[in-house]
């Protein structure tokens, strides 16, 4: 497609978003039980579908070859007329006395292939082309996927899912119900491998990858593990907390997969792109930091407290006054270990030469003969930094205080 569209299609997508606030604003007339847009649920998937549009449109206007751009245009738009058609259906059913026109076909409209067009942006990232032939299958898969729930949602038959289980499906074809459940629960089932497998074509291209497209794959992969965990932990909170709210819930997932497209985009368009290595290292230290600390504080709250009913027979708040200052003193030291760990195990060419600098340090410290600190100086430098030529220049002597000792140079290819 023409670059000229990047901005149509951005333009496209901010109305359906803005049509869509309106009606999110206006709301229902009354509290429902299963409102999953209405709120900041809704305002977070708008700020998603805002997300991938823009994305997507800067990426087309940039990088005309490149299809992630309309990939990702697709997703924002479908995910926006997803939630105006929700909030259409939700305000025309039950604002009013009799349901607004079309208030029924807004409410079955489909939304379920937004998971598998995720998978193709992962399967070509970030050139917009396959990593090769081999992986066609894969696309076919996610293809057959959005197929399948895109037209089991249509005709399946009967009434909807909350909050319009008073609204009969007006595409469905009688009789149909069991197999549209089948095609359905068949196309969720072959989700899971089709993100699994685009994820894996990421991990198969960064082995492989140096330079920019390297630090491309590293930033992707890494906002994408944060953002699958973070959906994880919110979807697993549903066991845990059934009676939580469901607004908190959407909103969570809405702007934790926004972050994906933001990184994306910053990768494409290369925007501060080789500051990654230190956003990925801080982001895994300071993760590990906070769930290290969080779980010293509550396992030392559980102790004080165990420990002071048993001698006094009641709870204090005493317990928690030692876990914080507890936490409080050991943030610096379990900091330096965490960072130690880290660059240890996933920077270890950075670690090695911090090492060698270090020692060089101590050497400099104790060492006298200019000569040989010449020599050591040199080598350090070209076993840490393999430079291809290597010059250290020595400081003039001062003639009044040492005046018998030479200036010069020392070269090392």
């Amino acid at each position: 497609m023409s670059r000229r569209a990047a901005p149509v299609a951005w333009a496209l997508c901010a109305m359906v978003a803005l049509a869509a606030a309106v009606l999110l604003a206006a709301g229902p007339g009354r509290q429902l039980p299963a409102d999953v847009f209405a709120g900041i649920g809704g305002a977070s998937f708008l700020g998603l579908s805002l997300t991938f549009a823009t994305v997507g449109a800067a990426v087309a206007w940039r990088v005309p070859g490149n299809r992630i751009g309309w990939i990702f245009c697709t997703i924002g738009f479908a995910c926006g007329v997803s939630v105006l058609a929700w909030a259409y259906a939700d305000h025309g059913l039950n604002a009013g006395s009799q349901p607004a026109p079309g208030a029924a076909m807004a409410a079955a409209f489909p939304s379920s292939p937004l998971a598998p067009l995720l998978g193709f942006a992962l399967l070509v990232f970030p050139d917009g082309r396959l990593p090769s032939r081999r992986w066609r299958p894969v696309a076919g898969l996610l293809a057959c996927a959005m197929a399948l729930l895109l037209v089991s949602d249509i005709v399946r038959p009967g009434v909807l899912d909350d909050p319009f289980r008073t609204v009969t499906n007006p595409f469905g074809i009688d009789g149909m119900r069991g197999t549209a459940i089948l095609v359905s629960d068949l196309g969720w089932l072959l989700v899971p491998p089709g993100l699994g497998l685009a994820a894996v074509s990421l991990i198969v291209r960064l082995r492989h990858a140096h330079g920019v497209v390297r630090q491309q794959l590293q930033l992707v992969l890494g906002v994408g593990a944060l953002v699958a965990l973070v959906v994880a932990v919110d979807m697993a909170s549903w066991f845990v907390f059934p009676d939580g709210s469901l607004q908190i819930r959407m909103a969570v997932i809405g702007a934790g997969f926004s972050a994906f497209p933001a990184a994306t985009g910053v990768a494409i368009l290369r925007h501060r792109l080789y500051d990654i290595d230190v956003v990925i290292n801080r982001t895994v230290v300071y993760a590990v930091l906070v769930m290290s600390l969080a779980g010293l504080y509550f396992v030392g709250v559980y102790v004080a407290q165990a420990a002071l009913r048993s001698v006094s027979g009641e709870s204090s708040t005493l317990g928690v006054t030692a876990s914080t200052l507890l936490v409080a003193v050991m943030f610096h030291p379990l900091r330096r270990r965490i960072q130690s760990a880290v660059d240890r195990r996933f920077y270890r060419s950075r670690y090695d030469a911090g090492r060698t600098l270090e020692e060089l340090a101590r050497r400099l410290r104790r060492g006298v003969d200019i000569e040989s600190l010449t020599g050591e100086v040199l080598e350090t430098v070209h076993h840490t930094l393999h430079p291809a030529h290597v010059t250290l220049w020595l400081r003039p002597p001062d003639p009044v205080t040492n005046p018998e000792r030479p200036p010069g140079t020392t070269e090392v290819s």
